[in-house]
């Protein structure tokens, strides 16, 4: 039973909570080499309060070294301590690390808010096995919603903080909440009412924390779809000059074939001709491939292309990628194009080829993009 009950304090204290909390918040970023041996850094992290508080017979947070009057800053430092041991595990700016481990603080504190608040009701003893359980049933509870509501949110993507200002008012808004909340403990204030509004506080605190994410991806999501609007009036307008000059000359073809046909114009019939075939050619570099974001992107780097004298060709069923974010297919196509012809740009102008293929097999979108290359990849 001892085993058990020693397994629950683990699973219930501190250092554990916040620690799988990190992992959560932390689960889409890159991890480092060895990533599962980094880990094992953790484990001291967890076990040690624990252990430690056993073996001394009291609890490891209430040692008095670790007090600066009424208040116990370890609760900090283990915060602080922990974002350098994820820092270790996982590939990522150290910001947006201690970011998520400042919420995962905050979601410590809600969950020791909320069994709390049903202890109350309950009137368990800390030390009850029962007790154990409930606290083990309610942090898993909240760590699953934290999941559910939160972890998903985030995207694979790296989280742009450009709003520094609020970054440091909700790291900092931790500390306030950790404070406040062992000033109610430490001078007795500590009460169902007290307990609800700092479970209100760390709610609304990491709604706010995550709402960053929302505004970040969101501006980003303007950005791109302000370029692709700017794009398809440039292919607008391109579109537009082209049929004037294909009109014009069109127009005019008949009065030009007849200064072909004069004796005295015969030493320039090419550069009427090229005129009519370069009027064309332009328009050619219209894409219409089924989708409009892909023929704004195809568009823009084929005019591009006919600048460095680059051939590209497409084979392309844009209505198979519908399916895609316009700012995702602007992003993917945007930049593969960019790198393939800034590859071709080094080769000779007979070797500058890129080819690109969109098409459904066997109920698969492919999308396949070559550039000759002399050097070795």
């Amino acid at each position: 039973m001892n085993i058990l009950e020693f397994c629950f304090s683990v699973l219930g204290g501190f250092s554990t909570q916040i620690a799988v909390g990190a992992l959560l918040f932390c689960s889409n970023m890159k991890r480092r080499p060895h990533f599962r041996w980094r880990l094992l850094v953790l484990v001291p992290f967890c076990l040690g309060p624990t252990v430690i508080g056993r073996i001394l017979g009291t609890s490891f947070y209430l040692l008095p070294i670790f007090f600066v009057g009424w208040y116990a800053y370890i609760f900090m430092v283990m915060m602080l301590l922990l974002s350098l041991l994820v820092w270790f595990c996982f590939d990522g700016p150290y910001l947006h690390i201690l970011y998520y481990c400042a919420a995962s603080r905050i979601l410590q504190n809600l969950a020791y808010m909320v069994r709390s608040i049903l202890n109350e009701f309950a009137f368990l003893e800390a030390h009850d096995l029962l007790y154990q359980v409930v606290t083990f049933c309610t942090d898993l509870l909240i760590w699953c919603l934290a999941y559910r509501f939160l972890v998903r949110r985030i995207t694979r993507e790296q989280v742009s903080m450009e709003n520094r200002s609020l970054v440091a008012f909700c790291i900092g808004a931790t500390l306030i909440v950790d404070v406040l909340h062992y000033w109610t403990y430490a001078f007795h204030y500590l009460n169902l009412a007290t307990l609800t509004y700092d479970a209100a506080c760390c709610v609304l605190l990491l709604a706010l924390q995550f709402g960053i994410f929302d505004r970040s991806k969101q501006r980003m999501e303007r950005q791109v779809m302000a370029r692709i609007y700017g794009a398809m009036e440039r292919q607008q307008s391109l579109s537009r000059e082209n049929i004037d000059i294909i009109n014009r000359k069109c127009h005019d073809l008949k009065h030009q074939i007849a200064r072909l046909r004069r004796a005295d114009s015969m030493a320039q019939p090419d550069r009427f001709l090229r005129e009519l075939e370069d009027a064309v050619g332009i328009y050619d570099s219209i894409a219409k491939t089924g989708n409009d974001v892909l023929d704004t992107i195809l568009t823009e780097k084929s005019l591009l292309c006919e600048q460095y004298k680059i051939n590209m060709t497409i084979i392309a069923d844009g209505k198979q990628l519908g399916f895609i974010e316009p700012s995702d297919l602007y992003s993917l196509f945007g930049n593969a194009l960019d790198n393939a012809i800034e590859s071709v740009r080094q080769e000779q102008e007979e070797h500058r080829i890129i080819s690109l293929y969109i098409a459904e097999k066997s109920g698969i979108v492919t999308v396949q993009i070559d550039n000759y290359c002399s050097t070795p990849l």
